[in-house]
């Protein structure tokens, strides 16, 4: 048989599969499905910690004068960032 005609049964044209190709792929179903059902339950119970964990933070540490910083002076202040940047073009 040749390579067209052998791709031809597996692949018909359009959509569907083909039955030589639902048999060649029955045994690996189960194990497929218990593949994916192991995945998709790592990735629900990462982010079920991940909710959890961010719930329980508190914010009662935050420093009260800095709640009450005015717009005035939240424009005067200089990011880490920004004073990296002003450094480097400084140097440039």
């Amino acid at each position: 048989m040749n390579r067209n005609a052998a791709s031809a049964s597996y692949r018909p044209k359009g959509y569907g599969i083909s039955p030589g190709l639902q048999r060649a792929r029955q045994p690996y179903r189960m194990r497929n499905a218990m593949t994916g059902l192991a995945i998709a339950g790592f990735v629900v119970s990462v982010w079920a910690y991940s909710i959890r964990a961010v719930k329980q933070d508190n914010f009662d540490d935050v420093d009260a004068a800095a709640l009450g910083v005015s717009s005035e002076e939240k424009k005067t202040r200089v990011s880490i960032e920004d004073a990296a940047r002003a450094k480097n073009a400084s140097r440039a």
